[in-house]
């Protein structure tokens, strides 16, 4: 007991006649959001530009996407390729009708 409440503090530890209660603080973020977290952190302007373009106008199309973003449509492709591999965006329908999910 003596090593929870030198760990988490005496206010994670409460004692009663019936029952002792230890609140541990889960503070856990998945290795995967972490890893998302940590290459958002790495993006170009360019990339983020895009990243956050499309996380705001799902149903964008490349074009529209570089129209905005101010960069060539091969560019965007390409942007939206690696931003794709990595794992911070996923495309969800078919091409015409689908849609762009950014992870964050």
């Amino acid at each position: 007991m003596s090593t929870i409440v030198e760990n988490y503090g005496r206010e994670s530890v409460s004692l009663s006649s019936e029952m002792t209660m230890v609140t541990f603080p889960l503070n856990y973020v998945r290795d995967d959001v972490l890893a998302r977290k940590r290459l958002k952190a790495t993006l170009t302007s360019g990339q983020n530009a895009v990243f956050e373009y499309l996380s705001a106008h799902p149903e964008a199309t490349l074009q529209q996407v570089a129209d905005s973003v101010g960069l060539s449509l091969a560019g965007v492709k390409k942007i939206v390729g690696g931003l794709t591999e990595s794992g911070l965006l996923v495309r969800e329908g078919s091409k015409k009708a689908g849609r762009w999910v950014a992870l964050k």
